[in-house]
């Protein structure tokens, strides 16, 4: 077991959902652009709040992330709640896509570089023409801001709009949403009060 597996493995280990079981706000409010019955992948999902809400949507799901307890979770209430769900048990450092998405969408995705340009890259690689990407994550003022509702306390972890403007300026594709907010999070007990995070919306040409 690597460290990151073992780190969020003691998180979702522990009882109840650290993010709550209802999906990321953002995320559900943007649903409406999926086709009905699309492939999407849901990125570090964690206990599967997001996958699940897609798959009760009506699509089909994949859901990857480093804490196999975290998708045991996920599988053990997607089955409870009849709907269909696959799982893949990885470390981003190692995923290199096999298939295709209509969708790629993530809550709260903090990665280091150069793993997380990596992730990005290989996400759009991974999309069909006129996929999207939609995520939302804390961006650097959640931490020099004084935010209290959940985070990495490294800077470097944390989204900068400006560098995903331009990481996203080398590839074919649109920048549909790209904004530096303030939201109410509330989230299972991982996530509680205000929060700035950067919203993303990315659709590949």
């Amino acid at each position: 077991m690597n460290d990151q597996s073992h780190f969020w493995n003691e998180r979702f280990g522990k009882e109840g959902w650290m993010y709550g079981q209802n999906p990321n706000a953002f995320i559900a409010s943007q649903a409406h652009r999926l086709a009905p019955q699309s492939h999407v992948l849901c990125l570090a999902e964690g206990e599967g709040r997001n996958a699940i809400h897609l798959a009760q949507l009506g699509h089909h799901v994949t859901a990857i992330d480093a804490s196999d307890i975290g998708l045991a979770k996920a599988a053990q209430r997607a089955q409870a709640l009849g709907v269909a769900l696959r799982t893949l048990h990885m470390d981003l450092h190692h995923w290199e896509p096999q298939e295709h998405y209509d969708a790629i969408v993530a809550s709260f995705i903090h990665l280091p570089q150069p793993l997380r340009t990596q992730t990005f890259t290989r996400a759009l690689a991974a999309l069909r023409p006129k996929g999207v990407i939609i995520m939302e994550s804390f961006s650097q003022n959640q931490l020099l801001g004084g935010f209290t509702s959940g985070g990495p306390k490294d800077l470097e972890m944390l989204y900068n709009p400006r560098d995903l403007e331009m990481l996203f300026a080398q590839h074919p594709c649109a920048i549909i949403q790209l904004t530096e907010e303030i939201t109410l999070l509330d989230e299972g007990w991982g996530h509680q009060g205000d929060a700035s995070v950067v919203r993303l919306i990315i659709q590949k040409e």
